[in-house]
């Protein structure tokens, strides 16, 4: 078994990317949402894309590289799931959408394990939408939300609920 080094916050730009990824592989699967058709180029919806990445189980971190990804509708977050939003990646809710940016997907029971978290922004774009939080989590049990900047939300950044 090969051993990774943890990497650490502020460590060298020349190796930063790929100790991150030795140390990620290493403890747990992780996919960008590139590889599942997102393009990032701020015009494209990428809704479907980056659900069929939290959909697909195989990993448990879903990356989003540099880029501004555009959603119509929520994206459901499943068991044991993170989205690590990169420094210069943004999650942008399309004009008119009228949605949550973010949900879990079992609203009865709850869900466990769901992190958003990296130095990315959600931006819920208020401007043209009404009436929704970016992040609208039910019942959720170790949940960590984490260096994420959440912007422009009509309601709430983030509405936790219990039961």
């Amino acid at each position: 078994m090969t051993q990774t080094v943890k990497p650490t916050v502020g460590g060298s730009l020349n190796t930063w990317g790929t100790e991150l990824n030795a140390y990620l592989l290493a403890n747990r699967t992780a996919a960008t949402v590139l590889e599942y058709g997102a393009t990032g180029d701020g015009t494209t919806d990428d809704t479907t894309a980056i659900q069929d990445a939290i959909d697909d189980n195989e990993h448990d971190i879903i990356v989003f590289p540099i880029g501004t990804y555009i959603i119509s509708s929520a994206l459901s977050l499943t068991d044991n799931i993170t989205l690590l939003l990169c420094k210069g990646a943004t999650l942008y809710l399309a004009d008119s959408s009228d949605d949550y940016m973010i949900k879990n997907d079992d609203t009865t029971s709850g869900n466990s394990g769901i992190t958003i978290c990296g130095e990315g922004i959600i931006d819920a774009n208020k401007d043209n939408n009404t009436g929704h939080s970016a992040i609208y989590l039910i019942k959720c049990t170790n949940t960590r939300i984490y260096d994420v900047e959440i912007k422009n939300a009509s309601i709430f950044g983030i509405d936790i609920r219990g039961s």
